[in-house]
């Protein structure tokens, strides 16, 4: 094959993977006859989804910070400790986060109760982006400027926050974005109002069946966070590194002592408590509860539930990693990488009922929700692992595919000497991610399941009619199972690799 037969092939396969990811908001253009409408309250809603997401994104970097203080004072010794304290609520699914708010507060609904959760899943993410930039960009100069005299809060205020301020911007937005199409989060904290874009098309499909109001929003949406995503690439993330002068060092232990304060700790332990108070805080009253349920006296639902999660954890990852290595096969450039980077995951409710389309008809199934469920999930999935690794990843190869190209390879022996070699461990790495997540998530399923068919459906049910303590049993066998999940995947991954 050409140069340009592989740059055609390259383009097709591309401009197909675009339209995959589209079709949720063409399905739903199509549903509505291609007219557009804006719901009665569409700028109390837009109001109310703005102040929430701003609310989340403050929090969440104000934490963070006090939490990166903590995590410079953190010995070398316990860092990596409390950096996976740090980090536990991000990956795990949000609805142990929930189940931790509900628990805590059981009556807390709406605005500043969505906030919260937003920020006990995100600040020690944060912290742990801000301490580790500290450590590694600015070290040098503060331990210079501390030997000459300056105090701590005069460091943080005219040494440290000054040269942050692009970076804190960065999370700010970061946590803006994900909570601005948060759905998971306000379906079980929101109350009665629409506190997201996503909630305000669930209920237009739900309730009104208005497919015009849910395609405009969803556009809309769309237009909004792929704005956002755009200024967010094109900020300076923060200060170039200090070079060090002769005789300098750049050790934590100096900038511990410079920087750090013990009173951040709660601000970083937060989440962690948050997800955890629930999990092991009555399991013989969660068995007793599951008991009551007549859960074990009726096997089969148990049963249905597992194998479900199963199927749909396995299938989900299987195809966010044929995806992503479909996407890497089409040779993107880095302008084309800039497009995919600014797409963010499509409507999870426009999704979700697009996925209906798929056995349109037929009778409700296991089958046929297990794969409405996964491909849902991989069209959501694919577009946040991409951003999170896959585009430096294909940056990284980029070199060797021109060289290659250079010396007269054709695209299928680019695809299977450079590109596959090396992009499969990245493969099982992201579909264990996905596969770790589907194992709690309830989002896709709630919308097109037809029952309790996966353990985390199973929980939201719980947790809906306020058996927490069984629905915390169900969160811990799902994080347990869903990390064994993630070992397989990277287990194959490690072993294709060798």
């Amino acid at each position: 094959m050409t140069n340009q037969g592989s740059n055609l092939f390259g383009r097709r396969m591309l401009w197909g993977l675009a339209v995959l990811f589209l079709s949720p908001y063409l399905f739903a253009l199509v549903l509505s006859q291609g007219r557009l409408a804006l719901p009665a309250d569409f700028f109390n809603l837009l109001w109310r989804s703005w102040f929430q997401a701003s609310l989340s994104g403050i929090l969440a970097t104000v934490f963070g910070l006090f939490g990166a203080g903590f995590l410079l004072k953190v010995s070398n010794r316990r860092l990596s400790l409390w950096e996976g304290v740090a980090l536990f609520p991000a990956v795990i699914p949000s609805g142990v986060i929930v189940l931790g708010m509900i628990d805590l507060l059981p009556n807390w609904r709406g605005l500043w109760a969505i906030a919260a959760a937003h920020t006990v899943i995100s600040a020690g993410f944060i912290a742990v982006v801000l301490a580790r930039l500290i450590r590694e960009r600015m070290g040098a100069s503060l331990e210079l400027a501390w030997v000459e005299g300056a105090t701590r809060w005069l460091l943080w205020r005219r040494g440290v926050l000054p040269r942050l301020v692009p970076e804190l911007f960065r999370v700010f937005l970061t946590v803006f974005v994900s909570s601005l199409g948060s759905f998971s989060v306000p379906l079980l904290l929101g109350g009665s109002h629409a506190y997201t874009f996503e909630i305000a098309i669930h209920h237009a499909i739900r309730l009104q069946s208005a497919w015009d109001v849910a395609a405009t929003l969803s556009i809309f949406q769309l237009l909004l966070l792929v704005a956002f995503l755009f200024l967010f690439q094109n900020l300076n993330s923060g200060q170039a590194p200090t070079p060090l002068r002769s005789g300098e060092s750049i050790s934590r232990s100096g900038v511990a002592r410079i920087l750090g304060f013990w009173w951040g700790a709660p601000f970083l332990a937060a989440g962690a408590f948050v997800s955890l108070f629930s999990l092991v805080r009555d399991p013989y009253l969660g068995w007793r509860q599951l008991q009551s349920t007549g859960l074990f006296e009726h096997h089969d639902v148990m049963l249905v539930a597992l194998q479900g999660s199963i199927a749909t954890a396995a299938l989900s990852g299987c195809l966010t990693a044929a995806l992503l290595l479909l996407a890497a096969t089409g040779f993107p450039d880095a302008r084309t990488r800039r497009w995919m980077n600014a797409y963010v995951a499509p409507s999870v409710a426009i999704t979700g009922f697009a996925t209906l389309a798929l056995g349109w008809g037929a009778a409700p199934s296991f089958n046929w929700d297990v794969l409405r469920i996964s491909v849902g999930a991989s069209l959501l999935f694919a577009p946040v692992i991409w951003r999170l690794r896959w585009a430096e990843e294909i940056g990284r190869l980029e070199g060797a595919v021109v060289v290659a190209r250079t010396l007269g390879a054709d695209s299928s022996l680019i695809i299977s000497r450079i590109l596959l070699p090396r992009l499969f461990p990245t493969a099982f790495w992201s579909g264990g991610l996905v596969a770790f997540w589907m194992w709690g998530d309830y989002a896709i399923g709630s919308i097109v399941a037809s029952r309790n068919m996966t353990l985390g459906l199973l929980a939201k049910s719980l947790m809906e009619s306020y058996r927490l303590e069984a629905a915390a049993l169900v969160f811990l066998a799902v994080l347990l199972l869903g990390a064994f999940t993630y070992r397989l995947f990277t287990w194959g991954g490690s072993s294709v690799h060798r």
